[in-house]
């Protein structure tokens, strides 16, 4: 098995910023993805690592904590021996944890030609759908109801508000306006959340801070790239 760590910031359309009372504004969104190809499949598992604001571990430290347990791991095993292994190891942060485990359910999930939910036991289905909401972020009155708006027309009935208290009651004035036009309106459009028949990752690479370990050579600006670093050989960036 070939093991590749991925690392990209993304970025909401529109100049939309994550904007919280517990993080402040957020400029992107940090995320590791890990990439397994084992024969023919490919696993990739991903997570946020710019998130100490809840956790308190800092994007370093999920990057170093990555590069460690997965230049630990034997490679040379398949997906379940590696499941097995990473359930006994006891000394690896959550990020880390769920990134393997998500790559490691993915790749055997499409291994056996199947959901990821199916493989959990859940009845098998054409895919699975759930319906979503959308999130409002802090911003300006203006933005607020402008972006509440935007999602209502698209069909969106359940709004998730952060709210700011300065702009409090010309929001609610605002989403009482789009509650009144949804009722108008069908139910929010669901999400298939089933694996679709190939998954990509940016296509640009950097370097990631030193490891020791072989990585590739390429160098671009953070907010544009990603980093690929392989085991148990040197990853090519794609």
């Amino acid at each position: 098995m070939r093991a590749t760590l991925h690392r990209a910031t993304l970025h909401y359309g529109g100049g939309l910023l994550l904007h919280t009372a517990s993080s402040g504004p957020v400029p992107g969104l940090d995320t590791l993805y890990l990439r397994l190809e084992h024969e023919r499949h490919v696993g990739i598992g991903e997570v946020r690592i710019n998130i100490a604001y809840l956790n308190g571990i800092s994007p370093e430290t999920c990057v170093e904590q990555a590069m460690l347990t997965l230049g630990g791991m034997d490679w040379s095993k398949g997906p379940a021996a590696l499941q097995s292994d990473l359930a006994a190891l006891t000394d690896v942060i959550a990020p880390v944890r769920m990134l393997i485990d998500i790559a490691l359910h993915d790749l055997t999930a499409r291994e056996q030609g199947v959901t990821v939910c199916s493989m959990l036991g859940a009845p098998a289905t054409s895919a699975v759908r759930y319906a979503t909401n959308q999130t409002l972020f802090i911003s300006t009155a203006e933005r607020f109801l402008a972006q509440a708006e935007t999602y209502v027309t698209r069909g969106f009935r359940d709004l998730k508000v952060r709210v700011a208290p300065v702009i409090l009651p010309r929001m609610l004035r605002g989403l009482l306006r789009c509650a009144r036009v949804s009722e108008t309106r069908s139910s929010s459009p669901s999400t298939p959340m089933a694996h679709g028949p190939k998954r990509k990752l940016p296509r640009t690479c950097r370097r990631l801070p030193g490891s020791g370990l072989p990585m590739s050579s390429s160098r671009l600006p953070p907010e544009t790239g990603t980093c690929c670093i392989g085991w148990p050989k040197k990853a090519l960036c794609r």
